[in-house]
């Protein structure tokens, strides 16, 4: 470790600095970037039981320079989710401009979890935008009950079309069918609770949906070149290093 790094953390332990867990901060990053609001409010929770960051003497702006960070953070996971990075940062700038004029510091400590809010809603409006109706409402609906049984049939039945169309029509336009955009998108939220949670491979699938833990298994592996362990084998070798 370089030694400007070493000075640095004795300097902010000297100056009682504290910052959030990295593990829950990527786990938030990850589910904002995956759309996932109600589990992202829930890391927030978390987060928010440990000592909250001391980033100046002064108490209001210790908790806007936290929530600057927070935003910058938030804005880099709305653009790895596909946002336009014009966009991404022109609500970054709001939400900032924001942080600065208040001075109560009541809203301030609860201002995060609308800055969650206001990202996720972008990254969602980006997914349904970049495609024409239907299945812009169609990725809405699968992003929103990935962990649902999801199949062509049901979905043609929600929205009104014969499930020959929709096939059609969704390889058009997204450019996989989608059978494969669905198993994708379970695989992704796999892949979070398997890295973050202590769930088994088998109530993994269960939660998900699948048929069975092989189908889980062999999904995943398609997806993914990796089973389900071996990936969750990888993460924690990754958290370890």
């Amino acid at each position: 470790m370089k030694k400007s790094i070493k000075k640095e953390r004795l300097r902010n332990l000297t100056r009682e600095y504290t910052h959030p867990s990295y593990t829950f901060e990527v786990k938030l990053l990850n589910e904002m970037r995956l759309g996932l609001l109600d589990q992202a409010i829930q890391t927030m929770d978390t987060i928010n039981t440990l000592e909250r960051a001391t980033l100046s003497k002064n108490k209001i702006r210790s908790k806007r320079n936290s929530l600057i960070i927070w935003c910058s953070l938030f804005t880099r996971s709305a653009i790895e989710a596909g946002v336009n990075y014009e966009d991404a940062f022109a609500l970054s700038d709001i939400l900032i401009n924001t942080i600065d004029d208040t001075q109560d510091n009541e809203k301030l400590m609860t201002y995060e979890y609308h800055m969650i809010n206001e990202f996720i809603s972008l990254i969602q409006d980006f997914h349904q935008e970049a495609y024409p109706y239907p299945v812009s409402k169609i990725i809405k609906y699968i992003n929103a009950h990935a962990n649902e049984k999801l199949t062509v049939n049901k979905l043609a039945d929600i929205f009104d079309l014969h499930p020959d169309y929709l096939s059609k029509l969704f390889k058009k336009e997204v450019g996989i069918n989608l059978t494969t955009y669905i198993q994708n998108k379970k695989t992704e939220l796999a892949k979070n609770f398997l890295t973050y949670s202590q769930m088994t491979v088998t109530e993994i699938a269960t939660l998900l949906d699948f048929s069975s833990h092989n189908y889980f298994s062999r999904t995943f592996r398609r997806v993914t070149n990796m089973t389900p362990l071996a990936f969750r084998k990888s993460t924690m070798k990754y958290e370890n290093e």
